[in-house]
């Protein structure tokens, strides 16, 4: 049995709020925890990553941002991605963004493009819940 992890939790409350996740550096941040924890050798060549709502409790994170984040990262590396939502409300179009995102073919440069689209034209103040997969899935329907 082989193990790996990462972890690097950052107080959204304290660093811009929900909207200051959406601030490039903020997500390259995210992705790169996200790569260092992903992309390592494992018994198993292409062996599915377990994961979920990463700094989404406690700290403030936005639910539907990570879930993108950590799935574009995990496509990067190859890795099939289990996304356990807990049973979180703001996850409930999860699985139909996945369901068009794989259907369309939407490459993991496309999704950041939509990701930081989204991100220049909502305000620092909204507080969105459902809004980046409802914009993901205007996009690419």
């Amino acid at each position: 049995v082989s193990t790996q992890s990462t972890g690097d939790a950052v107080n959204v409350n304290r660093s811009g709020g929900v909207m200051g996740q959406y601030k490039r550096a903020s997500m390259l941040r995210e992705m790169n925890k996200a790569y260092a924890a992903f992309n390592h050798p494992h018994p198993t060549s292409g062996a599915p990553v377990s994961t979920g709502n990463w700094g989404c409790g406690a700290f403030g994170g936005h639910i539907q941002l990570k879930s993108m984040l950590q799935w574009a990262v995990a496509s990067e590396t190859g890795r099939p991605l289990l996304y356990y939502t807990f049973g979180e409300d703001v996850a409930m179009f999860m699985d139909k963004v996945a369901d068009v995102l794989l259907k369309n073919k939407v490459t993991v440069g496309k999704l950041m493009e939509a990701v930081v689209g989204y991100a220049e034209q909502v305000e620092p103040e909204d507080a969105p819940e459902y809004h980046l997969l409802e914009f993901l899935l205007e996009q690419f329907e």
